[in-house]
């Protein structure tokens, strides 16, 4: 009995390689470029090919194309031992292992000198595993296999095809399939191609497995149209016929791909193939391909892939004109929402760009715990999560941004009812418009917000935003615009590592953050890596006193006239309580009752007016009265950038002075010249000023410079020191030649201080004042609340025009109580005492009485 031969006797001998088959007729080729390949794998001898599969090929109508090749699921080549002329030359055998008539069976090639294309090659049977065998009983094997072969061919292990996917009858397409009348047993079959053109390469693509189902089941099933097709035989799947729901095939694919359905790139329009995998997916749970392609998938109208939980789209293209319409839906269905979904999917408006409403490019419903992938070119908004229907909701998803490009608005949450967007990512990727376009109420990250939405712990993670200067209408916002009409106060969003530039000339003034309308509050953190050109950007919002903002350049370097992040670190107070009046070491006060805000006073109060503002231990001063501020003055290094604090103990109570290069006050609100959350433009004797209650601060960039002090405009209240960050865009720096000098103050303990006669308050640029008279006495009698005369238990040396303060019976906290100041009016009379003006309230016998005369040295 004749063996395969060892390499080496192959080597001596001429005998090829083993083959796993051989043909027994012609196979089906393609033609490509005037070249015919054989192409896919088949049946061949009763045995379906594998991938890498060595096949003798001997049967072929152009014997040219003879020879042993390499099965494929594309293209087949010859082996690499057999083919050059050396390899095939006449007297090469070659062994075939199985096959219902060739295994066993040894062939030879018979061309003398082949020249490979262009000669025929021949090859005939050689000899066999049984040679006593052969001359008998060869011609009848080979016509009673060939007749085994012949049915095999349909009916061959029917019933396992249905589960190994192997064995099955192919065909070259849909339509030829058919057209053909195929046998009862056959319940799975498999085509080569959707509908091929061969000389046209991009529609060689499309095959798929398909199995027998009768048309009520199909449509019950709602399968689409595309899914399924009629053969000309009427069979069921249990072998029996039915004119009306006979003969009908599903497809049968667990991974449905487009070209399935007939989509390919070059069709003027896929949108019919596209929405039909898209049913089919929904029905059948399978996975959604959109087999990548050179340039594009063509559509004319909206695809909608909803509801499916798989979608893969890598380098594939969806492009087409949308205007007003959205190009893809995906996601849940109405307040169904898709859980575990992964999802490519990449589109393009034309002609890249839209100022239409509604022209959307990616269209979410409702979706958790998901992780996609996405790019959206050319829309009014690029990704739009649609919550307008109430509890519609995104939870825990992750985004991540392969390119979103000339968007008027890149994202969209678009909530109402009690829909929520709640901790979602948003990672990487391209952020740019440059469309020419303009229109108002855009922004990077847009939010509208109705009824009771809301959207918390977003994050924006490493975008590289990029704006050109003609796209940007009205309020276009670099970062985030939100009309805030929830009443909601869980709006919170993050950018994280943003890298942002701009370009060209801007004809509206650009927005970092653009808030219209706001019935709830908001947190805006923006950190950045880098930035250029929005270094006189506005924050934009009629209702500052719900908008909370952070805004930090973190780079390493000053980027665009950035600078680092610096902290201004607030030091603590150490007030000093002088017969009625406070001073503080090393700030800057502003009181409006020591001449109002013009200018700096080295006192909170002046021992005139009843003020009740009192040092209150180490650090703190505790105030009662309205136009009170301690803090410094900032020198911008420009006038050209906005200057933007982050306060870091949360929100304070502060007022704010911002003054032009020479000095003068710059107040009111067109424009703000100062903006902050819960903020007011007011004026305070000598100035107007804007005091707020806020964690952040924006100053206009045509301010030189200005102050930020602890308030105590609220009323009663403790106020200490503030620290905060100076993050972006105008440097700054603190004006120490400001501040208050006390190096020769004097003080005693007990929070009762007061200056000896002869020494003096005085600070930079200003002489100060010098105490020339001191008594410390105590009411004789009890004294009512409105009362102009006092009695004291001494007077000695008091002349009229002192300065007087009287402890009150009315307490401002704990053993704090609050005094009354004002002047002696004329010359005591015996030990009464008249006042300039009378006592606010009532004053019992034995409370502190202290006196000075202060002259302007």
């Amino acid at each position: 009995m004749a063996r395969p031969a060892t390499a080496a006797v192959r080597l001596l001998t001429g005998e090829r390689e083993p083959v796993r088959l051989a043909t027994t007729a012609n196979l089906e080729t393609v033609i490509v470029d005037g070249v015919a390949w054989i192409l896919g794998l088949k049946t061949i001898d009763g045995v379906l090919t594998a991938v890498g599969d060595r096949v003798l090929v001997k049967n072929q109508s152009d014997a040219r194309l003879n020879g042993i090749y390499t099965a494929s699921e594309g293209y087949w080549y010859r082996a690499a031992d057999a083919r050059t002329a050396r390899t095939m030359q006449k007297g090469t055998t070659v062994h075939v292992q199985e096959g219902v008539v060739s295994g066993g069976l040894v062939y030879a090639f018979q061309t003398l000198n082949p020249v490979i294309g262009t000669s025929d090659i021949v090859i005939s049977y050689y000899l066999s595993d049984d040679p006593l065998g052969d001359i008998g009983g060869a011609l009848a094997a080979v016509i009673h296999i060939a007749e085994l072969a012949r049915d095999l061919a349909q009916q061959y292990a029917a019933d396992a095809a249905q589960v190994s996917g192997v064995n099955v009858p192919i065909y070259a397409s849909v339509a030829t399939a058919s057209g053909s009348t195929i046998a009862a047993g056959v319940k799975s079959i498999r085509t080569q191609f959707y509908a091929p053109v061969f000389t046209t390469p991009a529609t060689l693509v499309g095959g798929a497995n398909y199995a027998r189902m009768s048309r009520a089941a199909i449509t019950a099933g709602g399968y689409p149209a595309l899914a399924y097709f009629r053969s000309a035989d009427r069979f069921m799947p249990d072998g029996t016929t039915d004119a009306v729901n006979g003969g009908f095939w599903v497809l049968n694919e667990s991974v449905a791909t487009a070209t399935m359905f007939g989509a390919r790139e070059g069709l003027a329009d896929n949108a019919l193939a596209l929405n039909a995998l898209g049913s089919y997916c929904r029905i059948t749970k399978a996975v959604l391909v959109l087999p990548a392609v050179a340039t594009y998938y063509a559509v004319g109208s909206s695809i909608d892939w909803r509801d499916i939980s798989e979608i893969n789209g890598k380098g594939a293209l969806i492009r087409g004109a949308f205007d007003g319409l959205s190009a893809v839906r995906i996601g849940g269905t109405g307040t169904n929402v898709l859980r575990g979904a992964k999802i490519w999917l990449e589109v393009q408006n034309t002609p890249d760009k839209s100022v239409v409403a509604n022209t959307r490019g990616i269209h979410f419903g409702g979706m958790a715990e998901s992780k996609l992938w996405l790019a959206a070119r050319g829309y009014d908004e690029g990704l739009y999560f649609d919550g307008l229907a109430a509890n519609t909701n995104w939870v825990s998803n992750e985004f991540n941004i392969i390119t979103l490009y000339n968007n008027g608005s890149h994202v969209h949450c678009d909530l109402a009812g009690a829909s929520y967007f709640v901790n979602n990512q948003f990672r990487g990727g391209t952020w740019y418009v440059g469309t020419n376009q303009k229109a108002a109420g855009r922004g990077t990250f847009k939010l509208t917000l109705a009824e009771t939405a809301a959207v918390e712990e977003v994050l924006i993670d490493s975008p590289q935003i990029g704006i050109d200067g003609g796209s940007a209408g009205v309020g276009h916002a670099a970062f985030i615009c939100a009309a805030l009409g929830s009443t909601s106060n869980l709006t919170t969003v993050f950018f994280k590592n943003a890298r942002i530039e701009t370009y060209s000339a801007f004809t509206n003034t650009l927005a970092l953050v653009n808030v219209p309308s706001a019935t709830g509050f908001a947190s805006f953190n923006i950190d950045l890596l880098s930035a250029s050109g929005i270094d006189d950007a506005n924050i934009l919002s009629p209702d500052l006193k719900r908008l909370f903002v952070s805004l930090r350049d973190m780079s390493n370097r000053p980027t665009g006239g950035a600078n680092l992040v610096r902290r201004f670190q607030g030091e603590r107070f150490f007030p000093v309580q002088a017969e009625g009046r406070i001073t503080v070491p090393g700030v800057v006060l502003y009181d409006s009752a020591t001449g109002g805000y013009a200018a700096p006073s080295p006192f909170l109060t002046n021992g005139v007016t009843a003020r009740t503002s009192r040092a209150n231990g180490d650090g703190q001063l505790v105030v009662s009265s309205s136009g009170q501020a301690v803090g410094h003055i900032y020198k911008k290094a420009n006038t050209t950038q906005h200057a933007f604090l982050n306060f870091l103990n949360g929100s304070r109570a502060i007022t704010v002075i911002c003054f032009d290069a020479s000095g003068t006050v710059m107040s009111g609100n067109a424009p703000y010249y100062a903006k902050g959350s819960n903020g007011q433009s007011i004026a305070r004797t000598g100035a107007s000023v804007y005091e707020f209650s806020t964690n952040w601060l924006w100053i206009h960039p045509s301010v030189a410079s200005f102050f930020v002090g602890a308030s105590g405009w609220i009323g009663a209240t403790i106020i200490e020191s503030i620290d905060f960050e100076q993050g972006f865009a105008a440097p700054i720096l603190r004006l120490r030649d400001q501040e208050t000098d006390i190096s020769r103050l004097c003080y005693s303990f007990l929070m009762e201080s007061y200056l000896p006669v002869g020494a003096t308050i005085e600070r930079a640029q200003f002489g100060g004042y010098r105490n020339t008279f001191l008594l410390k006495t105590t009411i004789s009698t009890a004294a009512i609340s409105g009362a102009t005369t006092i009695g004291l238990a001494s007077v000695a040396g008091i002349t009229a025009g002192d300065r007087i303060g009287i402890e009150l019976d009315t307490v401002i906290t704990g053993a704090e109580l609050q005094w009354h100041h004002t002047t002696v009016n004329g010359a005591p009379s015996g030990n009464t005492v008249t006042l300039t003006n009378a006592l606010p309230a009532a004053a019992a016998a034995g409370r502190a009485v202290r006196l000075n005369r202060w002259v302007v040295r």
